[in-house]
């Protein structure tokens, strides 16, 4: 014997409404949360990936994004390289993309990155075996064993501007893409680029090594080697280490470049998820700069800054937030645009109404002249008589329509009521000349 209906739906009833208060407590806590960023930012003995593992934290804390770190790249152009590639989402890189980049490829895919922000100010630094004395960069690298990092950063695509730029034959340079800490052949002279005070620099001019100078701090201002670079190089910037950064081994300050490290993405990444990130980066600057003293160039304002990529729509976004929307710059013009308009519109109208008065007023008089004429009929005597109102009649009938065509009279019901009583009296006054006649 099966069981009755009423206990063969039980269990599916209950199914059904698990799975639909599943779904609403879903509903209304659990929120669909964004895949996770993949963020390129070098090796991890790099500051670019010491910057980098802060702000994912940081991000990740504040549940904004959670952020993988990609491996496998040694600096600033396998950072974006992998950026353009679509396998990352947003990439850290260090001084002009442009100038790293130079292949066609590469340039075409650059116009599709864009600067989320400035995270940190990086000082270029030359460095010299002690004992080494010269005035000028050629005469200070000539002959001479030459560390610049990876070939792939943003020190040695810097290193090779400056080279080009101060006259330096690199046939007589032996220049080789190592740290400063590989092992190898010892350099004469190392370019490095590091943020703030640094334990490798310290390390290196307690080793033997001096800080060089584009030129004489006090030239500054005054048309020095470094602002003749980067009048040339607008992504770089005079920089002065002041005395004593290094304690005695800094006992001068020092002038040399500077360039941004910057967070780049790529256009299609969404331009409310970037607002959001940018957000949270800057409301907790404070929080950051404690965390890592490379950070307070977040204090900047980006639209001041002369960026090598174009500013992201969301960042925009952000820097705008405070910006008087169009209604609130434009709110007089647009109340006096109102007011004239009201003006204007009612002046019309009462134009309107006033020829529409002075038509119904010509109808009326025609009514008048109608209802005299009507009155007359039964005292008038004989066929002339007749005959000459007839032609009255049709003479009004005539004026009217002529004002009609030249609009002093409007096509109403007053006017359509006036032609049937015209009509009518026309008849009325043809049938007596009928009479008469029989």
């Amino acid at each position: 014997m099966l069981p009755s209906t009423k206990y063969r739906f039980v269990p599916v009833n209950a199914a059904l409404l698990g799975l639909m208060l599943m779904l609403g407590a879903c509903g209304t806590g659990c929120e669909q949360r964004p895949p996770p960023l993949r963020l390129a930012a070098g090796a991890s003995s790099q500051n670019l990936h010491r910057m980098a593992s802060e702000v994912s934290k940081l991000w990740a804390r504040e549940r904004k994004a959670e952020v993988q770190l990609v491996a496998g790249t040694r600096g600033s152009i396998d950072n974006l390289r992998m950026l353009m590639r679509g396998k990352a989402d947003m990439a850290l890189t260090r001084y002009d993309p442009a100038e790293m980049l130079s292949s066609a490829a590469d340039s075409a895919a650059l116009q599709h990155l864009h600067t989320v922000a400035i995270l940190s100010t990086t000082v270029f630094y030359i460095l010299h075996k002690q004992g080494i004395s010269a005035t000028t960069l050629p005469a200070l690298v000539h002959g001479r064993r030459v560390r610049a990092r990876y070939a792939g950063s943003g020190t040695a695509a810097l290193t090779r501007k400056l080279f080009s730029a101060l006259a330096v034959d690199t046939h007589k340079v032996r220049i080789d893409y190592l740290p400063p800490e590989a092992q190898g052949p010892a350099a004469d002279v190392i370019f490095l680029t590091k943020e703030g005070v640094d334990s490798t620099v310290a390390r290196l001019l307690h080793g033997g090594y001096a800080l060089w100078g584009l030129d004489d701090p006090e030239m500054l201002g005054k048309g020095s080697t470094a602002e003749g670079f980067c009048t040339a190089d607008p992504f770089a910037h005079p920089h002065i280490i002041a005395r004593h950064t290094y304690g005695k081994y800094s006992e001068v300050p020092v002038l040399t470049l500077a360039v941004h490290n910057e967070l780049v993405a790529s256009e299609t990444l969404d331009a409310y998820r970037v607002y959001d990130l940018v957000e949270t980066l800057y409301r907790h600057k404070e929080w950051l700069s404690l965390a890592s003293p490379s950070f307070t160039a977040l204090q900047q304002d980006l639209r001041t800054v002369q960026l090598s990529l174009p500013l992201h729509a969301g960042t925009l976004m952000y820097l705008n937030r405070d910006q008087p929307t169009f209604l609130h710059r434009n709110g007089e013009l647009i109340g006096l645009a109102l007011t004239v308009l009201t003006l204007v519109g009612g002046g019309l109208s009462a134009l309107w109404q006033r020829r529409r008065a002075a038509r119904k007023n010509r109808v009326d008089k025609y009514y008048l002249t109608l209802v005299e004429i009507e009155q007359q009929l039964d005292v008038l005597e004989g066929r002339l008589a007749l005959v000459a109102v007839l032609e009255r009649v049709q003479q009004l009938r005539n004026q009217a329509l002529t004002q009609l065509a030249d609009e002093q009279l409007a096509a109403d019901d007053s006017f359509l009521i006036f032609m049937r009583m015209v009509d009518q009296l026309l008849g009325e006054i043809k049938s007596r000349l009928k009479m008469l006649n029989t």
